[in-house]
């Protein structure tokens, strides 16, 4: 049992590591502290992706690729979240009056 759970987070911590390779080579003519952390929210989106998909009775390729596609999308679901709760943090009771509606 124990055994199976580092494999697996070997290999989703080796798919996160590689797409934070990927959004480093992507992006080259960034700041550093940017770059980490774009690495950073790409790798943990990717492999918390390939976590949960561990439920589902697919074959591994596919969650692999399912947890790598995650992890390129990182940064922009990254942003849209942020700017969503900044908009919300400027003018929580309108955000509330529209969700309430």
């Amino acid at each position: 049992m124990l055994r199976d759970i580092k494999e697996l987070l070997f290999d989703y911590g080796l798919i996160g590591l590689t797409m934070g390779v990927m959004t480093m080579i992507i992006r080259p003519f960034v700041s550093v502290k940017q770059t980490v952390k774009e690495c950073l929210i790409t790798f943990i989106f990717s492999m918390l992706a390939g976590l949960l998909l561990e439920y589902w009775e697919i074959p591994y390729a596919v969650k692999a690729g399912i947890s790598g596609v995650c992890g390129f999308f990182a940064v922009r679901l990254y942003g849209i979240v942020i700017s969503f709760l900044s908009k919300v943090e400027e003018n929580p009771d309108i955000i509330i009056d529209k969700v309430k509606k």
